[in-house]
């Protein structure tokens, strides 16, 4: 492709980035006036005494996301009152967890990310439903082995209550404080996918990519925060309650959020869908931009992959490397913002599409992010061509320079995590080589076909953890081209 003239200062410019900080996940103008944030009146608590939690939210209600389609999901409420001055939150969990993977279950298991830290995660309390203490539990390594009292039959559900302390560790990370704000991504105990003769889905982490796969669920999450200066970005709107939130978050991967009392908020809209971007202070022109990014990004890919569900979408500026997707809210590394110019030829316009898209690409439609990233990151990386072929037809040409060939594309499409050692590349196999299969997919069998297969893709796979059987399943709905050689070229040995 014929690259497209740039401004002096961009090569430049972006020589200096390494390419895996141009990836995030690890990875219309704003009209509408910043929303304001009402934290009510209360004292800094000390950080010393374990203080008293409020009384148990309410049960879980039906909630706009979920649907008939879709069986029962468990449930999870979250009471959290947060230290921000110590970096310490106190949290009540109770999870009623319902088995919907077609098999009997003799134990569950919780993954408990913050293990990984020491002297961070220390359990209070654990018990059943009942009020009854859960005793015969163990630890191994990150993951808390309950064994259950009876055999929990498919269609059933069990309670597990749990009180317990998180001391945060000091890291630029998605989990953790720095100096500007505290990030909690996989911050709570839960329990992951099961496949039926084959287990739990639990993963250990590689040296690049994300490890960790989830089951949809339904949030209620009630954050406190006495210190007034303490502004919450959460992945839903939340309601005032005592001295925080209330959130509730449905049919969803996760609950990831962040406080600071440094962000100030912008806020805009997507027809009916409010988005929020929560900014460190220097940087709000640049947040604008990205609003302005998402609204346009979040109708082109409704159209185009089916219905964004929730009635809001959150952006977070991180103090942290490169970024995070989540349901309803995703992180973007400030020095995205900070290196914000001329756009739509920058990096801030591209990734907050990218991230956008993720709303399709990995809340909506789960994977094994472990084993076959590329189902969301290549699927990710290739929205970005088509916001850009939509919405930026003249700044075409760039991406594709400076977002692809710049990167030199290699290595196959389905590696796994634990096939590359370092990030850049992992990017150029996963992301960058899934964006040249997808478009020699797309010109093989056609516009009409390739839109029609993402469409049933997307829709077929919603709250499923889907694979690249899946994935080449529904594609010979909707075409009967003969791929095996593409398949071939960019694919190592698939089952």
């Amino acid at each position: 492709m014929q690259p497209a003239i740039l401004r002096r200062i961009l090569i430049p410019i972006i020589l200096l980035i390494p390419g895996s900080l141009l990836f995030a996940c690890t990875s219309m103008p704003a009209t509408n006036p910043p929303a304001q944030v009402n934290v009510p009146t209360a004292q800094i608590i000390p950080t010393n005494t374990p203080p008293s939690l409020p009384t148990r939210i309410p049960s879980p209600t039906v909630t706009p996301e979920q649907v008939e389609d879709i069986p029962p999901l468990s449930q999870y409420h979250i009471e959290v009152l947060l230290d921000y001055p110590a970096q310490r939150l106190y949290i009540d969990q109770s999870i009623v967890y319902v088995n919907n993977t077609g098999s009997a279950l003799n134990e569950l298991v919780l993954i408990v990310e913050p293990l990984r830290y020491e002297r961070v995660f220390d359990l209070q309390a654990l018990s059943w439903g009942s009020g009854a203490a859960i005793e015969n539990y163990t630890y191994n390594e990150t993951m808390l082995e309950i064994p259950l009292l009876e055999m929990l039959d498919p269609d059933t559900s069990v309670e597990i209550l749990m009180s317990y302390i998180l001391d945060l560790p000091s890291q630029q990370s998605y989990f953790g404080y720095t100096g500007r704000q505290i990030n909690l991504a996989d911050w709570y105990p839960f329990v992951p996918p099961h496949r039926p003769g084959e287990g739990w889905l639990v993963s250990e982490p590689g040296l690049v990519g994300e490890h960790l796969a989830y089951d949809v669920a339904d949030y209620e999450v009630l954050i406190r925060t006495p210190d007034l200066n303490i502004v919450l970005a959460a992945p839903a709107l939340g309601e005032p309650w005592d001295t925080g939130f209330f959130y509730r978050l449905g049919a969803a991967r996760s609950f990831v959020w962040s406080a600071s009392p440094e962000y100030v908020i912008l806020g805009s809209a997507a027809g009916e869908t409010t988005l929020l971007s929560y900014m460190l202070p220097e940087h709000r022109i640049a947040g604008e931009a990205a609003l302005q990014s998402i609204a346009q990004a979040l109708p082109l890919y409704e159209g185009l992959f089916g219905e964004y569900p929730r009635p809001s979408l959150t952006l977070v500026e991180a103090d942290f490397y490169d970024g995070l997707e989540a349901d309803g809210l995703f992180f973007l590394d400030q020095a995205y913002f900070g290196l914000y110019f001329d756009p739509p030829r920058t990096y801030l316009t591209a990734l907050a599409a990218h991230e956008t898209s993720h709303q399709w690409w990995y809340s909506q439609v789960g994977n094994d992010p472990a084993l076959e990233p590329w189902l969301d990151e290549a699927l990710a990386t290739y929205c970005e061509l088509l916001f850009y072929e939509r919405i930026y037809p003249e700044a075409v040409d760039w991406w594709w320079q400076v977002r692809v060939e710049r990167l030199t594309p290699s290595g196959w499409v389905n590696s796994s995590i634990y096939d590359h050692s370092e990030f850049d590349p992992y990017v150029a196999a996963v992301y960058l080589r899934g964006v040249t299969f997808l478009q020699e997919l797309r010109e093989l069998i056609g516009d009409n076909a390739f839109f029609d297969f993402l469409r049933d893709y997307a829709a077929q796979g919603r709250h499923r953890i889907m694979t690249a059987r899946d994935f080449f399943t529904i594609l010979a709905d909707h075409s009967q081209a003969d791929i095996s050689q593409l398949r071939s070229e960019y694919f190592s040995v698939l089952e």
